[in-house]
């Protein structure tokens, strides 16, 4: 991605030791063009059960945050969402 002059928010490089992690990855997300949301079906499930207690979930935060961002911006194409597959090994190459 640097070599399109891109950088990327990755949590694991861009928090800084000692930094609040919820402040730091907000305030990227603040400053960000664009969140790129990966998704999965297995992902979605967990979120829809209304038995789990989503009051801490950092993924949760993270979209909702995004949703608000992109409502207050002009850019409508602030949130790309990208549907992740599942795969499955075929039986014969899992040995």
């Amino acid at each position: 991605m640097k070599s399109y002059n891109i950088n990327a928010f990755l949590d694991k490089k861009c928090l800084k030791n000692g930094e609040n992690w919820k402040d730091g990855f907000l305030s990227g997300l603040k400053r960000s063009k664009c969140f790129v949301a990966l998704v999965s079906k297995k992902a979605l499930n967990i979120v829809r059960d209304e038995t789990v207690d989503h009051s801490t979930d950092n993924v949760l935060l993270e979209y909702e945050t995004a949703l608000l961002i992109k409502r207050k911006s002009t850019n409508k194409n602030f949130i790309c969402p990208i549907l992740v597959g599942e795969y499955t090994l075929i039986p014969q190459l899992q040995q």
